[in-house]
């Protein structure tokens, strides 16, 4: 650590985590427990509040944190990939009022997703995916991770009938139903709730979306070892790795949407030796190994800190262009009559 650095002290300060949703759900959760692990690392031990501003889709706690967060270190923010996809859709609408690319990351990292078929709807393999036709499915919102999945299943040249704007948990019990051919989850959800009918042959996870691996290629999701990645699903089903014009903006979302699926930034101008304060800080407290709950907060996949994290998020940002914006667009109207 430079000597600048030793030289920042927050002992008796107060740090506000501003997180862009509702108390009590999962993004909450794992901002309180990172807040709760960081300030005891900081130098001075201060205490550090969760201030949520939710609203907008998360856009009303990127404004706030945009126009007031000082650069002295006292004030952080919990980014998502929502936010890099709507800075660039939207970009220049009224709404949008905050930019990322000033934003400079602590920590990032990845989040895991997994799409099942289910016995009840007939699509319990690869094989069957392949050859279903008018195959529907739940997703949240147009600007999320379902678009990997929409954008993921039509490069495959899946008969998918993605239903936007449906609640995740209408989703779910939609396919539970057999109203919805498949289910898209995180992970974490997948694990905690849909194992049991897993075991009981009701529920067949098809792919996760993956990883980023090492050197740049989507590997395997640690959370679900024994399931195939997205590239691998393609090669099942085609007998050939993913290629051509769809497979390639499907990889430049994966950085946004999954390799910078969340992370901790501090705002524009924040001075170097604060934000490597900061980097060691969280870093130290976030791979503790005699802290046995950071499996639950964390996930399996590794986490990204200091310069690795600000590489990450700069590649994510660097590869939404206007082009891919354009792109995206267009083909949300002809393939689904979506417009943005």
């Amino acid at each position: 650590m430079s000597a600048a650095a030793q030289s920042v002290d927050f002992t008796g300060k107060h740090i506000e985590l501003i997180v862009s949703s509702q108390a009590g759900g999962g993004g909450d959760a794992f901002a309180r427990g990172v807040a709760e692990r960081l300030g005891k690392e900081l130098p001075g031990s201060p205490t550090i509040i969760v201030r949520n501003v939710p609203g907008g889709g998360s856009v009303t706690g990127a404004n706030y944190f945009q126009k007031e967060a000082k650069p002295d270190g006292l004030t952080l923010f919990m980014s998502l990939s929502s936010h890099l996809l709507s800075s660039t859709f939207q970009a220049g609408q009224q709404q949008i009022q905050f930019d990322p690319k000033g934003w400079i990351p602590i920590m990032g990292g990845p989040s895991g997703y997994v799409l099942s078929g289910g016995k009840i709807g007939g699509i319990t393999s690869l094989q069957d995916l392949a050859k279903a036709e008018n195959v529907t499915f739940g997703l949240s919102s147009t600007l999320g991770v379902g678009l990997m999945f929409a954008l993921g299943l039509d490069a495959m040249g899946i008969d998918s009938k993605p239903v936007f704007n449906v609640n995740g948990s209408d989703a779910t019990l939609g396919f539970q139903r057999g109203e919805f051919l498949l289910d898209s989850e995180t992970i974490a959800s997948h694990v905690r709730v849909t194992t049991p009918l897993v075991e009981k042959g009701e529920v067949f996870p098809l792919f996760t979306i993956g990883q980023p691996g090492p050197d740049g290629t989507v590997v395997r999701d640690a959370a679900l070892p024994n399931i195939p990645s997205y590239v691998e699903a393609y090669e099942i089903i085609h007998g050939a790795p993913p290629s051509g014009e769809k497979f390639a903006y499907w990889t430049k979302l994966f950085g946004a949407l999954i390799a910078n699926s969340r992370g901790i930034v501090l705002p524009e101008g924040t001075p170097p030796e604060v934000v490597q304060t900061y980097s060691g800080a969280i870093e130290k407290a976030l791979t503790n190994p005699q802290d046995p709950g950071l499996r639950t907060l964390l996930g399996a996949s590794p986490q990204f800190f200091g310069e690795n994290a600000r590489e990450s998020f700069s590649k994510a940002i660097g590869d939404l262009t206007p082009e891919l914006r354009i792109w995206i667009t267009k083909w949300l109207k002809e393939r689904y009559g979506v417009v943005l």
